[in-house]
């Protein structure tokens, strides 16, 4: 059994999510650090000074920050965590509610005949169309409150 030290479970933490963020969003080794990157699109309240630790193996996220991160990424808590697995969440759509991050598989998303349409797409444009439903739904309950504080 090989045990690693706590600065190698940090730096081999670092270098899965910064692949991860790399081949999620299309972004190049060259580009790093990729923390203002992955600060905007986890959506939640964290500091950059955390997010750029993480990235630079300086700390690993609680739990609570894994799971969303694997929840935006569409990967494995345990490749995250491990390396051990598949790095992608195959025919899985994953879902971040500011709170929890909750994996729901795609065919609960859409009406059957937009089901088949969605399946043909590639990662980049199923995560377009993640953004866009999330921000349409955004729209849509602000313009529910707009009309419930009008009375």
């Amino acid at each position: 059994m090989v045990v690693l030290t706590k600065q190698q479970c940090k730096d081999r933490f670092s270098e899965r999510l910064n692949e991860a963020v790399e081949k999620a969003w299309d972004v190049t080794k060259e580009q790093r650090p990729h923390t203002a990157l992955v600060r905007e699109r986890l959506d939640i309240k964290i500091s950059y000074e955390a997010v750029r630790k993480w990235l630079s193996a300086e700390s690993i996220p609680d739990m609570t920050h894994v799971s969303l991160i694997c929840a935006v990424l569409e990967i494995s808590p345990t490749w995250l965590l491990t390396g051990n697995g598949p790095m992608l969440i195959a025919d899985e759509v994953q879902i971040k509610d500011h709170r929890n991050a909750v994996s729901i598989n795609q065919s609960s998303l859409f009406p059957p005949e937009l089901r088949e349409r969605y399946d043909k797409l590639g990662r980049d444009d199923k995560i377009r169309v993640q953004e866009t439903v999330r921000n349409r739904i955004g729209e849509l309950e602000a313009n529910l409150k707009r009309k419930k504080s009008r009375g």
